[in-house]
Parts: structure tokens; C-alpha cells; sequence
């Protein structure tokens, strides 16, 4: 039960998410087809974004209850403002909350924030990646005595041009090529139906990758809340009771 509720909700985000990356590229394409003079479709093409709501609803149903999702940004006490999230998860504390903080929220409520990327390809990729680190870099450059653990950052692809190894692969070069700092790294990334790759923290510059296919929306669930409740109030592994060897790259 507890797999094919995950496996119903991956294959009903990807029914939704895979015609709506259709029609984005449908409209770029009509785009660059029409007279320069033609503005309006331009204009359409540019303007073109993937509705997010039904995906934001589900992660609103699969973290801890006592948190809340929002798509505010993300405040230190230096100033730094990090505005590169689509979502992100806090601990309200106050039930005044959403009165008090209107525009972001204080670092230290954060528990994670979400990076969506409508279709994995090279822009895209750097991109996301891009977002990720200024979103990591919250609190980084603050006085406030040692530097504290950066706030876990989940990036969510609805669709992909890569495989899943090619996806890892650039991944590596990208963050190689421009020489990020490994503390400025995603933690967890979830390719819709294909597979997730996670940072593996025993080594420098490593990630894993796995075929999870469609049990991957199941343990990106499991892996985001070993994340985010560090109380381990129930152990989700043990209630994945079929056995199953996923490839690795």
C-alpha cells in the first residue's frame, strides 16, 4: 500500500507535468517560426511557465505536519536575501506567522527549499544549479559565531532530455567546470519517472545515481524527510517491504 500510493501520485504528477512541458515547447517553437515583426506570440513564448500547484500540493501532503510550505524567500541576519527557491519548508513557530514575515523568512525557521526545473538539458541544468548555490549560501556569511549547517536543498525535474547517468555526469562537469564550492551543492534531486541522484557526502565532488524509475517520487519521500525530521519519529525504510536492485551509475 504504502509504495503504490507513491507510485499513483508519481504517475498522475507525470501525466500532468509531461503535456504541460509539451505545451511550453509547442508555443517556443510556434515563437521562432513567425515574422520578427510579430510580437505577440514572442511575447507568449517568453511569458510561458509550467503550473506548479499540483506539484506544490503534493509536497504539501508529504512533510511533517507540523511544517509548512510556502513559496516566500529566505532571510539571514546579514541582509542576504535568497530569492532562488520555488518552495520552501519552515517551522511557523508564531501563529501570527504569515502576518510577521510577508516576504521571507528568517534563515533559522528554514528546513529546506525546492528548486523545480520544468525539463533537464544543459541551460536548464546550469541554471538550477546556479539557484541552488545562492539558495545554500543563506546564513553562510553571517557573524553569528560558527558556521552553521547550509539549509538542504531538493531539486525537482519534471522532465529530461538527459538519462539519468548523462544527467549525473553533467552535473559533475558543471560544478567541476566552474569550480563550486561542494558546500554550495544540491542535497537531493528527483527526475520524475527516470530516477534520483544524491549527493554523496563521504566524498568530495561525488553523487549517486539510481533508476529508481517509478518508485522514485517514493524514495525521494523517504530520503527528504530523513532530511528534514531529524527526529526520526518513524522509520520510512521499513515500510518498503518488496526488495528490489536498482541500477547505479
Amino acid at each position: 500500500m504504502f509504495s503504490a500510493y507513491f507510485e499513483k501520485l508519481e504517475d498522475k504528477l507525470l501525466k500532468k507535468y509531461s503535456s504541460a512541458s509539451k505545451n511550453v515547447k509547442s508555443v517556443k517553437t510556434a515563437a521562432k517560426k513567425v515574422p520578427a515583426a510579430t510580437k505577440a506570440v514572442v511575447k507568449t513564448a517568453k511569458s510561458a511557465k509550467v503550473d506548479l500547484t499540483e506539484l506544490k500540493n503534493v509536497i504539501d501532503g508529504i512533510i511533517p505536519k507540523e511544517f509548512t510550505l510556502t513559496d516566500k524567500k529566505i532571510a539571514d541576519t546579514s541582509g542576504y536575501v535568497a530569492d532562488t527557491s520555488d518552495f520552501i519548508i519552515c517551522d511557523p513557530k508564531f501563529r501570527a506567522f504569515d502576518d510577521i514575515f510577508r516576504d521571507s523568512v528568517p534563515v533559522e525557521m528554514v528546513k529546506a527549499a525546492f528548486r523545480i526545473c520544468p525539463e533537464i538539458n544543459r541551460k536548464n541544468l546550469v541554471d538550477t544549479l546556479v539557484d541552488v548555490a545562492h539558495i545554500k549560501k543563506s546564513n553562510h556569511y553571517t557573524d553569528a559565531g560558527e558556521p552553521k549547517p547550509a539549509i538542504p536543498v531538493f531539486a525537482i525535474a519534471l522532465d529530461s532530455s538527459y538519462s539519468l547517468k548523462e544527467a549525473k555526469d553533467s552535473i559533475v562537469e558543471i560544478y567541476q567546470q566552474d569550480n563550486v564550492d561542494s558546500l554550495f551543492e544540491f542535497d537531493i534531486m528527483l527526475i520524475l519517472g527516470r530516477g534520483i541522484i544524491i549527493k554523496n557526502w563521504r566524498e568530495r565532488r561525488s553523487f549517486i545515481a539510481l533508476e529508481t524509475k517509478m518508485d522514485s517520487l517514493k524514495w525521494f519521500y523517504i530520503l527528504m524527510n530523513e532530511y528534514i525530521d531529524l527526529n526520526q519519529s518513524a522509520d520510512l525504510r521499513s515500510y518498503v517491504t518488496e526488495t528490489k536492485k536498482y541500477d547505479e551509475y
